[in-house]
């Protein structure tokens, strides 16, 4: 009879505990976020050479890749947990954004 007990109440824990989890964690949609028009003078410093490339891929596996993808397709496995999907760098509203305003 104790173990019964303690097995409804641990189950009635963790169905409470998962519901107010489930609360945090909804998709919600927000406005995207638009750069200050201040942004679209700002151009990349930097040169398209092999150094600056394997420099830069570095630097996205490390901090983009857990929520863009490997491929910067928006797929990443931590990109979903966040509330709203994380840009895809190859669709087009992306792609015409201004170097400052990326």
């Amino acid at each position: 009879m104790k173990h019964r007990n303690l097995f409804l109440m641990f189950s009635l824990t963790s169905i409470l505990g998962g519901l107010i989890l489930l609360s945090f964690t909804t998709n919600t949609v927000e406005d995207p976020w638009i750069a200050p028009k201040s942004a679209d003078t700002i151009k990349n410093t930097f040169a398209l050479e092999p150094l600056t490339l394997t420099q830069g891929e570095e630097i996205y596996m490390l901090y983009c890749w857990p929520c863009h993808g490997e491929e910067g397709y928006g797929d990443g496995a931590a990109g979903g947990a966040m509330g709203i999907l994380p840009a895809n760098f190859h669709a087009a509203k992306v792609k015409k954004q201004t170097d400052g305003a990326l």
